[in-house]
């Protein structure tokens, strides 16, 4: 009998990070709180609608199970308290992601990532069209700064950051989204090769990692070929927000495995394992914190230079 219900587990190892990522509050603007929290209220809904079906297929044909008088009720084929592990796998995903101040694609004009309604100084009409007091924006002020909040003699912009520096400052236009033809192409390509992936391995021992890789290779190819190239220039701090509750996550679902909340059938498993924890657990963390993460850093891309869009 384990030592703990998957309720009793949730509410232990997940609700309780959630609940002090809460009370530590977020590190992103002011400003920018509403389009977040728009963006974790999409996420949840997305989360839910789109794992539901899959989720309740894969415990109907058997690849996993739970343990004897772990789970309150089910609904459908799933126990209810899995419906409330997505939910607060999500809000857990998010909530990390707001520790740190999001990048802001590079305006016209948008200083830093401290400019809280995530536009700068472009959306006040304060942005490179004229240099204050009209002086001449293509030469260095008193200061060593141009007015035009381009580049001084340093090697800096009018902040004091040089580019590439600062994860805020990004490379993508979001004029143009950032993203050609070749980016829409190599990021919807490598969406879809994750997907044929997965298709291909549906099948005996790969069955479990092949559903992973089949259902989430098409949000997956379809974030990277909106704002992949976006996505890229800001890395660092995706990788920074997927990292950390990845590792989390495996190592509390290697804690329920363990103490046989659920229990991985192994005839669809390969049996590879990463410090006893499946591959294929492990692969889902991946995938679906990543969905999340990058998610949310397109959600506010988008609504944040629309604005700038319609100008052009």
């Amino acid at each position: 009998m384990p030592p703990l219900t998957y309720l009793e587990f949730l509410a232990a190892f997940v609700a309780g990070p959630v609940a002090v990522l809460l009370a530590v509050g977020p590190g992103i603007d002011r400003g920018r709180r509403r389009t977040a929290v728009a963006g974790v209220a999409v996420m949840l809904f997305l989360a839910l609608s789109y794992t539901t079906p899959w989720d309740n297929y894969l415990i109907a044909v058997g690849t996993w199970t739970y343990g004897e008088g772990t789970v309150l009720f089910r609904v459908w084929n799933a126990p209810i308290e899995e419906y409330a592990f997505v939910a607060l796998q999500t809000l857990l995903a998010s909530l990390w992601l707001y520790r740190r101040p999001l990048p802001l694609p590079a305006l016209p004009g948008a200083a830093s990532e401290g400019d809280a309604d995530g536009v700068g100084a472009r959306r006040a009409g304060t942005g490179t069209d004229a240099a204050p007091g009209g002086g001449d924006p293509a030469h260095p002020g008193p200061d060593g700064a141009r007015a035009d909040g381009g580049l001084d003699h340093s090697g800096t912009d009018a902040t004091g950051i040089a580019p590439g520096v600062d994860d805020a400052r990004t490379d993508a236009d979001p004029a143009t989204g950032g993203q050609g033809i070749r980016g829409v192409l190599l990021g919807g390509g490598a969406g879809l090769a994750v997907t044929v992936a997965g298709a291909l391995a549906l099948s005996g021992p790969t069955y479990y990692l092949g559903a992973i890789l089949a259902w989430g290779g098409p949000v997956l190819g379809l974030q990277w070929a909106v704002g992949g190239t976006y996505l890229l220039s800001v890395r660092r701090h995706v990788l920074w927000a997927v990292g950390p509750p990845v590792v989390y996550l495996c190592a509390i679902d290697r804690l329920a495995i363990g103490w046989g909340l659920w229990t991985i059938e192994p005839v669809r498993s390969t049996g590879l394992t990463v410090a006893g924890l499946p591959v294929e657990e492990a692969t889902f963390f991946l995938v679906t914190t990543l969905m999340v993460v990058q998610g949310l850093v397109l959600f506010h891309w988008v609504f944040e230079t629309r604005p700038y869009r319609s100008e052009r």
